[in-house]
Parts: structure tokens; C-alpha cells; sequence
């Protein structure tokens, strides 16, 4: 897991983290009546704030299935146990900023896959997310007329692809020692990959787990007083993930939350975009991460006190 995320760079991301959630709440309690917030709290639907917690438990199960065919589509065979184990055991990882805490995905897998390797698959299955979310929020755009923007997304989702096969290509031209480096990561990207049947199925997963994300904000700001058109969720969401995903906050808490409030400010109050935010940010992260904890110990420190038993 070393080679990696080091311990040193977790703990400056971790600071660094904190200190930037802190400066951005301190924005929001110079945005936001704390009186206001306090009133959306207390009218919460339970109702709603409990069908969210069921509906995101599919999120990790599609996050297991998404694993298991990106591995299969770069040449490994895994099952889907050992696919959820994983991804259960790097959520308590997740609070790292834009989720570099994924690769190490890798650590559980040593045995079998150069980590390099591993990686690389990492970072397909990002790519193959970032293409889904734009194709959502495209048709998000489509649904409410705004062509234009619908178009732009649908281009840059379609792209987003060859991209990374552009970047394997590209990498050839580096100096010799960074593209030995590099060489393990994209080893099994290639072109005939997308004719693969596993690629359709990492696509369609990808595309529903997103779905299921913008279906857990849609019920969180019903619950807390707010009635978003689902069009109008399914366009802007994914934009917010995606500014979740700049690495200066834990989990994207505060920037997703801040592009929340000024996308629909014209169909929410801040308090109630406010508490929509954390609440996605308690269910869809810190309720998964207590729950990957046992994961979490299993693949990476009883691996580890095996791996120092067959040493000796």
C-alpha cells in the first residue's frame, strides 16, 4: 500500500483537509442563519431520510460489480466477494480528497497483480465514472431544453475515453525511467478493450450506482422541505460531484455543499442545501466507512500479520 499512498501523504491531506473544511464552513456560517438550518433539521422527513439510507446500500453492491468487470476487462478474473471486500475496505479511505484513497485497492490484490497494474484499472474505472456522470448531467441538460450545454457534455463524455487511451500513447514519448514506471499502468488499456462485453457492463454499473446517487439527493432534499424536479437533479448533481472531487476538502464536504447551494438556489433555501449535503455526505461516506471497518482490518492488517508469519 506503501508504494501507493504513503503514510506521510495522508496525514498532509488529512491536515490539509480539515483546515480547508473549517475556512469553508466558516463561509457557510456567513451565508447561512444557523437559526434557519436549525428549523430545516427539526422538519426533517424521517420517512424520507430513512428511504435514502435503504436506497444507498445498493451503492456499495454496484461499486463491488463495477470493480469485478473493470478487473476483468484489464485481464483479471475476480469474483464478486472478493471484489466487495475490497471496496468496502478502502471506504473508511475515502475521506482522502478526490478519492485518491481508491488505489489502494491495490494492497489486498498484491498477491496476484503488480500494484502499477492495479492502479491502472483504478484509474479506468475513474475515467469510465467521470464519462457516466457527464453523460447523466447531458441529459439532464437535454430534458430541460438547455441544448447547448446538453451537446458540450454529451461531446466531453464520449471523449473522455480515448483520452486515457491518448495518455497510454503519449506516455511512449516520456524519458525512459518515467515510462518504465509507467508502463505497468497502462499495460492493459487498449483499444479492443472497448469491444469487450465487460466494458459494456462497468459502463451500464457506472451509470446506475450515479443514478442512485442523484436519486439519494433528490429524496434528501424532499426531505428536508425542498422539491427539486428530478431533470434538474440529474443536470446539476453530477456537476457537484465533480467539484466534490477537487482535493482540498474530505469527501468533497463544503465544495460539493457550496455548489449545491448556488445551483438550486432558486429552488432551495442554502439551509436546505446545507443539510441535503451533509446529509449525503454522513449516509453516502461516513455511514459506508464505520461499516467497511472489518474490511478494512481484514485485507490490510491481518494480511499483513500473514504475510510477516510466511516470512518468518
Amino acid at each position: 500500500m506503501q508504494k501507493i499512498i504513503s503514510s506521510k501523504t495522508i496525514y498532509k491531506t488529512i491536515i490539509v483537509s480539515l483546515l480547508a473544511g473549517l475556512i469553508i464552513f466558516y463561509l457557510f456560517k456567513t451565508l447561512i442563519d444557523i437559526r434557519d438550518f436549525a428549523e430545516v433539521l427539526k422538519r426533517v422527513d424521517i420517512l424520507l431520510l430513512f428511504s435514502t439510507i435503504i436506497v444507498s446500500f445498493s451503492v456499495p453492491v454496484l461499486s463491488a460489480f463495477r470493480w469485478q468487470f473493470v478487473l476483468r476487462l484489464v485481464g483479471h478474473d475476480t469474483s464478486f466477494k472478493q471484489s466487495f471486500s475490497i471496496v468496502m475496505s478502502v471506504w473508511p479511505l475515502s475521506i482522502l480528497p478526490g478519492r485518491v484513497g481508491d488505489f489502494a485497492r491495490s494492497y489486498p490484490l498484491r498477491n496476484q497483480i503488480e500494484p502499477m497494474g492495479t492502479a491502472g484499472a483504478v484509474l479506468f474505472e475513474k475515467v469510465i465514472d467521470v464519462a457516466s456522470l457527464l453523460l447523466l448531467s447531458a441529459v439532464g441538460f437535454l430534458f430541460l431544453g438547455h441544448y447547448g450545454y446538453a451537446v458540450i457534455l454529451f461531446l466531453l463524455s464520449t471523449m473522455t475515453i480515448p483520452m486515457l487511451f491518448l495518455t497510454r500513447s503519449v506516455s511512449r514519448f516520456l524519458p525512459q525511467s518515467l515510462s518504465l514506471k509507467l508502463r505497468p499502468i497502462f499495460t492493459h488499456l487498449e483499444f479492443k478493450n472497448l469491444k469487450s462485453k465487460y466494458f459494456l457492463f462497468s459502463l451500464i454499473s457506472s451509470l446506475t450506482n450515479w443514478w442512485v446517487s442523484v436519486l439519494m439527493i433528490w429524496f434528501l432534499y424532499d426531505a428536508f422541505g425542498a422539491s427539486l424536479p428530478m431533470t434538474t437533479t440529474a443536470a446539476y448533481f453530477p456537476l457537484a460531484i465533480f467539484i466534490g472531487l477537487i482535493p482540498i476538502s474530505i469527501a468533497g464536504l463544503g465544495t460539493r455543499d457550496s455548489a449545491l447551494i448556488a445551483f438550486f438556489i432558486d429552488k432551495a433555501t442554502p439551509a436546505q442545501s446545507l443539510a441535503s449535503g451533509i446529509g449525503y455526505f454522513l449516509i453516502g461516506y461516513i455511514l459506508f466507512a464505520i461499516i467497511g471497518i472489518p474490511f478494512f482490518i481484514k485485507n490490510f492488517f491481518s494480511t499483513q500479520h500473514t504475510d510477516s508469519q510466511k516470512a518468518n
